[in-house]
């Protein structure tokens, strides 16, 4: 699997996305063309992009300058509709551009077209986002699966053009909350995560995690931020595959032991957790204090799912506490359904079958799918138990063929 991981320990802003996505290996002259485009019907624009040593770091750095140019945000969108741009490069700016403007204008009560004589500078904006969309796509970013840590948001107070404020700025925290963006404050008082970083990364980032294994780094990329900092203010991006063909996420282990709730109880309290997206459910019986018969209850789920199913949990069996495991790293077998004509006793039958390899491709598991077995034991008046075996059987054995071929 082909990968893009941004590391954003400095934050982001757009111009550093833009910076390290061309220092990554984005076509300089291709990004330049079309950021030039916009800014060309803006006017008064300036874009500089330069190679740079700074921190002892050689990497790339954006500078856009511009006059304060005001314009409604649907002349915006008429700007880039009847650009050069792609199809697909016109709908991602559109995208990102609608992530960030429904978030200033939810927390200013600003009407959406009136945003950018508010708030937003037209031109810093708008190319931040065209440079980005335009990098992506020359990088296939669209091909890749994009990953990115938990970006630092800063701290302390900043001046967020209506007065003085906490960091992050309110539209960031809108878009954070909204796209379920885990962050880290820290590691210095100062806005390190941008509005605009924060949509663009909302929009190009397929997981968050916050560690990952058998990473195959082939190349790396810098985009110098503008802000002198106390740490070394850029931002890193790696490109690569990963070696081992697992799936590789990230999930959260919730327990509970619980020893006054009947079985009846449990029994629907599983059913609902795995028919919510419970990533599996089991319960382990346990001895409790005194001696009590009880039931150890643990659910795996997706790291954005935990409070939900904790919530559901306590609701559901009263229990006075959960265990929470917020961060376990995964590795998943890939798994493909397939569906095989298979001869039961003389009678051909489809059935849906579920296959799981190894790194290598080596098949570990073959599971016939039971609603599908349960359908065709019945039709044909045969065990359920011969269905499942015999597609296993039939499913094996074609592959053990195909491979001696």
């Amino acid at each position: 699997m082909d990968f893009i991981l941004i590391d954003p320990y400095s934050g982001a802003s757009g111009d550093m996305i833009v910076s390290a996505l061309i220092d990554l290996g984005a076509d300089k002259n291709y990004v330049e063309e079309k950021m030039r485009e916009i800014s060309d019907k803006i006017g008064n624009v300036t874009i500089v992009i330069n190679k740079k040593k700074k921190y002892g770091i050689c990497g790339t750095k954006m500078d856009v300058t511009s006059k304060d140019e005001r314009k409604k945000y649907s002349e915006v969108v008429t700007l880039v509709k009847d650009s050069s741009l792609s199809i697909d490069e016109k709908n991602d700016i559109l995208s990102i551009m609608d992530i960030l403007i429904t978030a200033e204008s939810k927390v200013h009560a600003i009407k959406k077209d009136d945003i950018f004589n508010y708030d937003l500078r037209v031109a810093d904006t708008i190319i931040d986002i065209v440079g980005s969309v335009s990098a992506y796509y020359s990088l296939e970013m669209n091909k890749k699966k994009v990953l990115s840590l938990p970006p630092s948001v800063g701290g302390g107070i900043a001046d967020i053009g209506h007065g003085v404020m906490s960091v992050p700025a309110p539209a960031t925290l809108e878009i954070i909350k909204r796209y379920n963006i885990p962050i880290k404050y820290g590691p210095v008082d100062s806005e390190l995560l941008t509005p605009t970083g924060a949509a663009i990364l909302a929009y190009f980032v397929d997981e968050f995690i916050n560690y990952y294994s058998n990473l195959r780094i082939t190349e790396i990329g810098y985009g110098f931020g503008s802000k002198d900092l106390d740490i070394i203010n850029v931002l890193k991006v790696f490109s690569g595959r990963v070696d081992n063909n697992y799936i590789e996420d990230e999930i959260s282990i919730l327990e509970t032991n619980i020893d006054d709730t009947t079985g009846e109880v449990i029994s629907n309290l599983v059913d609902n957790l795995m028919k919510e997206g419970a990533l599996d459910v089991s319960v382990i019986p346990t001895m409790m204090k005194k001696g009590r018969l009880g039931s150890l209850i643990r659910v795996i789920c997706r790291m954005k799912d935990a409070q939900y199913f904790i919530d559901k949990i306590i609701q559901e069996t009263g229990t006075l506490g959960v265990r929470y495991q917020p961060y376990i790293h995964r590795s998943a077998a890939i798994r493909n359904n397939y569906i095989f004509s298979v001869d039961f006793y003389g009678i051909e039958r489809e059935i849906s079958v579920k296959i799981a390899k190894d790194r290598k491709g080596n098949i570990i598991r073959v599971s016939a799918e039971y609603e599908d077995a349960k359908k065709i034991a019945e039709e044909l008046n045969i065990p359920i138990r011969d269905v499942i075996l015999i597609t296993e059987y039939e499913v094996i054995k074609r592959y053990k063929d195909k491979r001696e071929r």
